[in-house]
């Protein structure tokens, strides 16, 4: 009906991709993401905005994947795409920034990464998004001073972003997951379970497991 090269041919492939990410089955994910960023810069062009969306996507499941280098590539295209197509302050770029930031974050760049998640945490508040999706940059951005030995201002922002993240309709499983665990290890880290058991109350039995994930 629409062809093989065909921008509906590679809405329904990013779906395809997105329905396996949620049953965890990683690898047809990946596939899937890809035949969609192929197909989309077939039939629009690698400068279309859609597939720089399409590239985002597939670098969330090569993320999954422990995949940072590809992931890395497939982000840094998408904003190069974006920085070509939309408002410097578009959703898409603070997207694509915080998957970067998350990228950085795990291969140990914290100087770039702080940059980055700072960038993205701004850019979200800037585009009116929900509060939840700066709290996601904020809680990588509280990991990241951690690491660099600026508690006072890691605790500020791990906390913050928590609360954010529980609390808030429409956060996605994973960030509050990562939230969770990252202000759980400051506070274990520093012997503080009392602030740590006060805070975590406010959150009791509201993340649900997920599927297990297969690679």
């Amino acid at each position: 009906l629409f062809g093989p090269n065909s921008g509906q041919v590679a809405d329904i492939l990013d779906s395809l991709s997105k329905i396996r990410t949620a049953q965890g089955l990683l690898e047809d994910a990946e596939r899937f993401a890809r035949e969609a960023v192929k197909v989309q810069a077939t039939a629009a062009g690698e400068d279309h905005v859609t597939t720089g969306f399409y590239r985002s996507t597939l670098a969330r499941v090569l993320i999954q994947r422990s995949k940072y280098r590809e992931a890395e590539l497939e982000l840094r295209a998408s904003l190069d795409i974006y920085s070509k197509t939309l408002p410097t302050d578009h959703q898409y770029v603070a997207s694509s920034e915080h998957l970067l930031g998350e990228v950085l974050l795990a291969t140990n760049r914290m100087t770039d990464a702080e940059a980055v998640l700072t960038a993205a945490m701004n850019r979200w508040k800037r585009t009116n998004a929900p509060a939840w999706r700066s709290a996601r940059s904020a809680s990588a951005l509280g990991e990241v001073l951690y690491r660099q030995g600026r508690s006072i201002e890691a605790e500020r922002y791990l906390v913050e972003s928590y609360r954010t993240l529980v609390t808030e309709q429409g956060a996605d499983r994973e960030s509050r997951v990562k939230a969770r665990e990252r202000i759980t290890n400051f506070y274990t880290d520093r012997g503080q379970r009392q602030k740590l058991e006060e805070l975590l109350a406010i959150s009791r039995d509201t993340i649900a497991p997920p599927p297990a994930a297969r690679n």
